[in-house]
C-alpha cells in the first residue's frame, strides 16, 4: 500500500505539482505519513508541519497534568505484548498508551497487573466533538469500557498521570508481603500466609514456588529464575510502590536463605519511594525444622544453619564456619548442599566436619519433606558422603550431644541432649 501511495505522490511531484499529505496528530509521531516520508524525503524537497499529537489533546481534554520538572513520560503502542506492557508500566512514572482499538481489553488487564489501574484515564476522540473521557474511579467506568469493547472503531488513548509529589500529592504506596510457603504440603502453610495470599494482586517468585499457589483470575504470577532474587525483589517493590498489593513467595521461611533478605537489601540501596512501602514478612516452616521433626529432636541443643552455596561467599569462608561449628559442638543444618554446578561441595563439607566429630555422629538427609517424593534417611558421618543430595535436600549433622535411638521396625529417633555433661554434675 505505502509503496503504491509513495509512487502516486512521486508521480505528481515529477509532474511539477506541489503535494500536500494530510495526517492526523503529528505526521512524524505514529503517523502513516512516515512511511511515505521514508520513501520520498531523500528525493524531493520536503517540509513537515508539526501538529498536536493525540496524547497532547487527550490529556488536555481530560484536564490531567501528565508530567512536570524531571518526571519521565513513557509512550507505548498498544500492540506490545502484555508482558512487555506490564514491565514498562511498572517502571514508568507516567505513561501514555496509543492506538488502543481492539487491544483495549489486553491493555486494561496489563495496567491492572502492573498495579496502575486506579490512576488510569481513558480518553476517546480527545480533540473531536464526540469526545469521551473517563477515569478508573468514575461511576460509569464499567459501562463505558463495555461500550468501547463493542465499538472496535474507537481508537482512544489510555494514560495515567505522573505520580510525583508535585502533581499528585503524596506518592501512592501499596503493600508487599514476603511469604513463606513452608516445605511443601499445604498443611504446612500458616493461617497468616493464607490470608496474605488471598489479599494479594501480584505474585513474584521462583516458578516452582508460584506453581504451588492456586491463584484466582484476578491474581497474576510473575516467575523468575532461582538466582534472580535481587531483580525479583526490585520488580516487586516497584509494583508495590505504585500502589499494588504484592506478594513475594519463598519456600520454607522467607527469612532463612530466602527472599526477605533480598527485599530488605533492595530497599536499603533503592529509591526513597521503596522505604514508604508497607512491608510484612510472613514466617513459614523452614526446611531444617521440618527435617528435624521427622526424626525427633536433633536441634534440641545449640545449632546453626549454613548454606553450602558459594554464589554469594567464598568456599574457604564456608569451610572456616564449618570448622568453628564442629569445634564448638553445635549441630549443623546444611542448606543447598549440592547442585549440578557444584556436586563436590557436600563431600568436602562432611570431611571438614569429620575432622572434629566422631565417625558415628548421626546425620540426617531429608529431601522434599512434605511432598509426595519425600525421603528421609538417618546415617552416620562416616557413611554420609555416599548419600545422594540435591538442592531440595536439607542435611543435618549432629554434634557430640546428638544421640540415635534404635526402634525395631521403625525409623530411629535422633535427638540432641539438652544439657552438656558438665551441667549435670
Amino acid at each position: 500500500f505505502f509503496d503504491d501511495a509513495a509512487a502516486a505522490v512521486a508521480g505528481h511531484l515529477d509532474a511539477g505539482q506541489r503535494v500536500v499529505v494530510l495526517s492526523e496528530g503529528d505526521p512524524l509521531f505514529y503517523g502513516s505519513y512516515m512511511h511515505i516520508h521514508h520513501r520520498l524525503a531523500g528525493r524531493y524537497p520536503t517540509e513537515v508541519v508539526a501538529g498536536v499529537t493525540a496524547m497532547s489533546g487527550c490529556w488536555s481534554a481530560a484536564g490531567v497534568p501528565i508530567c512536570q520538572g524531571d518526571d519521565i513520560v513513557t509512550v507505548l503502542p498498544a500492540t506490545l505484548e502484555a508482558a512487555e506492557l506490564i514491565r514498562r508500566l511498572a517502571d514508568s512514572e507516567a505513561a501514555v498508551i496509543m492506538k488502543l482499538g481492539r487491544h483495549l481489553p489486553k491493555v486494561r488487564q496489563a495496567i491492572h497487573d502492573a498495579g496502575r489501574l486506579a490512576d488510569a484515564t481513558y480518553v476517546a476522540r480527545g480533540t473531536m466533538a464526540r469526545r469521551a473521557s473517563l477515569s478508573r474511579a468514575a461511576p460509569g467506568h464499567r459501562r463505558l469500557i463495555a461500550e468501547i469493547r463493542r465499538d472496535r472503531r474507537d481508537d482512544g488513548t489510555l494514560f495515567r498521570a505522573g505520580l510525583g509529589r508535585r502533581l499528585a500529592g503524596p506518592a501512592m504506596s501499596g503493600r508487599l508481603a514476603v511469604i513463606g510457603l513452608g516445605p511443601g504440603d499445604d498443611a504446612y502453610l500458616t493461617a497468616e500466609a493464607r490470608t496474605e495470599i488471598a489479599g494479594a494482586e501480584m505474585f513474584y517468585g521462583y516458578a516452582p514456588y508460584l506453581a504451588r499457589l492456586a491463584l484466582r483470575g484476578d491474581q497474576t504470577a510473575h516467575a523468575s529464575d532461582n538466582r534472580a532474587e535481587l531483580s525479583r525483589a526490585e520488580a516487586a517493590l516497584t509494583a508495590a510502590a505504585a500502589g499494588a498489593r504484592v506478594a513475594v513467595v519463598s519456600g520454607g521461611d522467607p527469612g532463612v536463605f530466602a527472599m526477605a533478605a533480598a527485599v530488605c537489601e533492595a530497599i536499603d540501596h533503592g529509591p526513597a519511594a521503596w522505604r514508604e512501602v508497607e512491608i510484612a514478612v510472613v514466617p513459614g516452616i523452614t526446611a531444617m525444622l521440618a527435617a528435624a521433626a521427622r526424626v525427633g529432636a536433633p536441634l534440641g541443643h545449640d545449632f546453626c544453619a549454613l548454606s553450602l552455596s558459594d554464589n554469594l561467599k567464598p568456599w574457604d569462608l564456608v569451610c572456616r564456619r564449618l570448622r568453628a561449628a564442629a569445634d564448638t559442638g553445635m549441630v549443623v543444618a546444611l542448606y543447598n548442599p549440592a547442585s549440578r554446578a557444584r556436586p563436590w561441595q557436600l563431600a568436602q563439607a562432611l570431611r571438614t566436619l569429620a575432622a572434629s566429630l566422631a565417625p558415628d555422629t548421626p546425620v540426617i538427609f531429608a529431601r522434599a519433606v512434605g511432598r509426595p517424593d519425600e525421603t528421609v534417611t538417618v546415617t552416620t558421618l562416616a557413611a554420609a558422603p555416599e548419600e545422594p543430595a540435591d538442592m531440595a535436600t536439607c542435611v543435618i549433622v549432629g554434634g557430640p550431644l546428638t544421640q540415635r535411638i534404635e526402634r525395631p521396625g521403625r525409623r530411629p529417633l535422633v535427638y540432641s541432649a539438652r544439657a552438656v555433661p558438665e551441667a549435670r554434675q
